[in-house]
């Protein structure tokens, strides 16, 4: 699947492959030849329909237990289906947590998060009220 992309000012549909007159460079990083200042502009990327992503946004009671208990479950969480993940805190609160990771399934996200010794292995971490959201990918880029 060819990933295209348009830009302001600029009519022509610009693609992975396509090269630009005197040298640019594809939509892959380079600078648009009608800028410049030579500014990089945005890198598309393919979706991969089969991942899907998972935001997590709860409180713990206290981040060194939570994380002991998160970092010990990394095993289980892979082979479950994780792929990757980053973790962020609230600028207010260094105990609202955000967990945002990618998945190789949705349904693996599901089946992982909803059961019944993960329900355990948050409430002895010290979780409280947590909420998901089970996300597809629809565009990914740089800017």
């Amino acid at each position: 699947m060819s990933t295209h992309g348009t830009f302001p000012g600029n009519k022509e549909l610009i693609n992975g492959n396509r090269k630009f007159p005197g040298g640019g460079h594809s939509c892959r990083g380079g600078a648009r030849p009608s800028d410049p200042r030579g500014a990089k502009y945005m890198t598309m990327t393919p979706v991969n329909q089969q991942t899907g992503h998972v935001l997590i946004i709860h409180e713990v009671e206290d981040y060194e237990k939570w994380k002991a208990i998160f970092d010990g479950a990394a095993t289980i969480r892979r082979e479950a289906g994780e792929i990757e993940y980053r973790l962020l805190a609230f600028d207010t609160d260094e105990n609202q947590i955000v967990h945002f990771s990618r998945w190789s399934s949705l349904s693996a996200a599901r089946s992982f998060f909803e059961s019944r010794d993960l329900v355990e292995i948050r409430r002895v971490a010290g979780v409280r009220a947590p909420e998901f959201l089970y996300l597809m990918e629809i565009e990914a880029g740089f800017l």
